[in-house]
């Protein structure tokens, strides 16, 4: 988020990810001060009614008449709480990650909140299919791709990230290198996925990482 670029458009499919992010960037103050009351009035891990609390918030998020603030902080509050962190959604768009176990959840600070909105402040979060976005860029344009890895959970958003369309995510890449767009992409090593990028001529480089989406690490 630091690079500084003059103009740049963050696009994803999931509207869950998208609101929150605008929300954020336009009122900071306003999500943090709502979840800073959700966490000081819910009970902490394994304390009495800490499941039910976890519940009610994120039937709350799953309402229609839920404001665009409160949805931010009630996302926040349920991925610092929910099981690995992850956000995912059934087949009807509905939040449904139970909560973890998390004795430590990490929330975003008032500060970072406020870094967030400044850093975005002349960002567009675009919510479309990959494709969409990806055929936008030109000539010249840096294109940052981090969809969920081949060979893992990819349920971010309903009907989830297929084997088809990590081909169909290749092929849109490929088309936009050919345009002259500077590519950088990242994925597992799962079944093949190595293949399908060297064989559309991109370079390819193994590094090795350790996530905890949920942990203050």
């Amino acid at each position: 988020l630091g690079i500084g670029w003059p103009a740049t458009v963050a696009g994803d499919a999931s509207g869950d990810l998208i609101g929150c992010c605008r929300a954020v960037r336009s009122s900071p103050a306003a999500v943090e001060a709502l979840l800073a009351a959700i966490v000081k009035t819910t009970p902490r891990a394994a304390a009495p009614g800490w499941r039910e609390s976890y519940y009610a918030i994120r039937r709350s998020y799953n309402s229609e008449s839920t404001s665009a603030i409160d949805r931010a902080a009630f996302l926040l509050y349920l991925m610092a709480r929910g099981f690995n962190g992850v956000l995912r959604v059934n087949r009807g768009g509905k939040f449904n990650v139970p909560i973890g176990d998390v004795p430590r959840p990490a929330y975003p600070t008032a500060a970072e909140l406020a870094r967030f909105a400044e850093v975005t402040r002349s960002w567009t979060f675009r919510l479309a299919d990959f494709e969409e976005t990806i055929a936008d860029a030109c000539e010249g344009d840096v294109l940052y791709a981090d969809p969920p890895y081949a060979g893992t959970f990819g349920g971010y958003v309903a009907g989830g990230f297929s084997a088809a369309d990590q081909v169909r995510l290749a092929d849109a890449l490929a088309r936009a290198r050919d345009q002259g767009v500077h590519v950088l992409h990242t994925n597992s090593t799962f079944e093949g996925v190595w293949a399908l990028y060297r064989a559309r001529g991109f370079w390819t480089l193994p590094t090795a990482e350790s996530r905890a989406v949920n942990r203050d690490v």
